[in-house]
């Protein structure tokens, strides 16, 4: 599937819709991530378990433009705020693939804003046959009122396991955030105040590379992020299929290029008394 522009359309939220995700949002604040509950309930069931937060919102549209490929970000919010490559494997408990799984994404921008009126920065895409879903996007940003109430970049991800088909194993679906902060540096994921009542969880942070690039930063590396390094082949194949494909694109400027990005792998739970 050829995507011509990178310009995903503007999409409203329906009004039904982000009322229902309004109500839904005040029950989850209030009782599923509660720490009381969440510690003892889903976080206790999966380490890589995370907090939904109050701002997911139903029905976000697909952005996939290819078998495991999509783009969240819109060329003017890619020229603002610079290309971030995000690739996700989602894994069985014994480390296997995971594929057709779908991955429901939301996000703020680089400037730490959320945009809940439209599908700004939300949508899905549905993991390859390997379990890889590949995500075009801008860094977020940490947000919050104060400097010691914040919270740490992150990236939310609600993972909806494939159906399973008879003799196979079913999972259960899985809700957490990949934290991208600045340097690696995992300092800033103790301060986030939503881990004041819990065990912080480094094992979300991603560990992000950057590619600078004199003609387009003066060689200066991407949020702190170290180099990528020259032998990981796999990921320099991926920057530069997703550089052509920005170059075609025909509202790309055409010295839009990926500056940083990372990879993660989420397990999911087999369902218990799955046979």
């Amino acid at each position: 599937m050829f995507a011509p522009t990178l310009e995903p359309a503007t999409v409203p939220v329906p009004f039904l819709t982000l009322s229902g995700s309004i109500v839904r949002s005040i029950w989850v604040t209030l009782v599923s991530d509660n720490p009381l509950v969440w510690n003892r309930t889903y976080g206790k069931r999966n380490e890589q378990a995370d907090v939904e937060g109050p701002y997911y919102i139903a029905d976000a549209p697909s952005r996939q433009i290819e078998n495991g490929k999509a783009i969240m970000a819109s060329s003017s919010m890619l020229k603002k705020f610079k290309p971030y490559l995000m690739t996700v494997r989602i894994l069985s408990p014994e480390g296997n693939p995971i594929p057709g799984a779908e991955v429901d994404w939301w996000q703020s921008d680089t400037a730490g804003n959320y945009y809940h009126r439209t599908y700004t920065l939300r949508g899905r895409v549905t993991t390859d046959g390997d379990g890889y879903a590949e995500v075009l996007t801008v860094a977020p940003a940490p947000y919050g009122p104060g400097k010691n109430v914040q919270r740490a970049a992150h990236f939310h991800v609600w993972i909806h396991a494939p159906q399973a088909e008879k003799g196979q194993t079913a999972y259960d679906d899985l809700t957490t955030q990949m934290y991208v902060c600045d340097g690696n540096d995992a300092k800033l994921m103790e301060n986030d105040f939503v881990n004041y009542m819990r065990k912080v969880r480094l094992g979300n942070m991603v560990h992000s590379w950057s590619l600078p690039d004199k003609d387009i930063d003066d060689g200066r590396p991407f949020k702190n992020f170290p180099e990528l390094e020259s032998s990981d082949v796999i990921t320099r194949q991926r920057v530069a299929w997703w550089n052509a494909k920005l170059a075609q694109m025909r509202d790309s400027d055409p010295g839009l290029k990926i500056v940083a990005g990372a990879t993660a792998e989420l397990r999911l739970n087999a369902k218990a008394g799955w046979f």
